[in-house]
């Protein structure tokens, strides 16, 4: 269920903590990463998983149209930075376990190749095609960089994506996004959306009441375990002919940016939720 309200000043930064380089010639078994025992991406079991009975997700502005997002290739995925609302509001998310507003900042993407899958999460044992992530940081923290140190800093949407030669549950939206993938082969090519779409619009099709959560970490270096995760089990289709478009990118060093996922990392005992509104 979709909460829309009218609040919130500007974001003060909308640039996730700045990694050093990093590749994923490894799924990033060579990163140099602080050890920790809350570690992201983990394997999600819909038949392991406690019963959540808390509030809901509450959502803000998340129907009103982006104003002039912009797709780039970082050289690590393909990001689009979430601006204001057309109204000059931030979406924005907050209920369930969270203690305050989330202001969203950017989303990106994970992926694999022709011949292999590249979700970061794995569900009931299945990887997926790709992954959506949607990052959302603490209000209550001026920067990324202060609230990378503190365990409440991020919340991260997670939405699984199918690569589809027949789909059956689209996002109009991702497809807008995905088809801007093929104007950017290049590390730090970038293009502005030419469609107009909000934060809903993203999930069309998924039911926004049933997602696994618990605690975690980043996914890219340095890996803080700074994130309350919220992995919506249902997937999207992608076209195929749009999906492909993320087989053709380049790195930073002008090499082919496939596979970007972490391997699964270690449970460790976690609680891991799964809602069911």
């Amino acid at each position: 269920m979709f909460h829309v309200v009218r609040c919130f000043g500007k974001v003060s930064e909308l640039s996730s903590p700045n990694p050093a380089s990093f590749n994923y010639d490894k799924q990033g078994k060579d990163w140099q990463v602080q050890p920790g025992k809350q570690q992201s991406p983990i394997a999600l079991v819909q038949s392991e998983a406690l019963r959540y009975e808390g509030p809901e997700l509450v959502f803000f502005n998340y129907t009103k149209p982006l104003y002039n997002p912009y797709v780039t290739n970082n050289g690590h995925t393909i990001r689009m930075d979430i601006s204001a609302t057309i109204e000059k509001q931030n979406p924005a998310l907050a209920g369930s376990n969270l203690e305050t507003v989330y202001l969203a900042q950017q989303l990106h993407f994970h992926w694999g190749s022709e011949r292999s899958q590249g979700s970061e999460h794995t569900i009931d044992s299945q990887r997926y095609d790709g992954e959506l992530h949607i990052v959302h940081k603490n209000s209550s923290y001026e920067s990324n960089q202060e609230a990378v140190h503190h365990a409440d800093g991020f919340v991260v949407l997670a939405v699984m994506l199918r690569c589809s030669e027949v789909p059956q549950v689209e996002s109009p939206a991702v497809n807008e996004i995905c088809k801007e993938v093929k104007l950017l082969p290049k590390c730090y090519d970038s293009s502005l959306l030419q469609a107009k779409i909000s934060m809903q619009d993203l999930f069309a099709g998924i039911d926004m009441d049933k997602f696994f959560t618990y605690k975690g970490s980043l996914t890219s270096p340095p890996c803080y375990e700074t994130v309350d995760w919220f992995v919506f089990p249902d997937a999207l289709d992608i076209p195929k002919e749009l999906w492909q478009n993320f087989w053709q990118l380049k790195d930073r060093r002008g090499k082919r940016l496939i596979n970007t996922y972490r391997d699964l990392q270690a449970p460790n005992a976690r609680p891991v939720y799964l809602c069911k509104l």
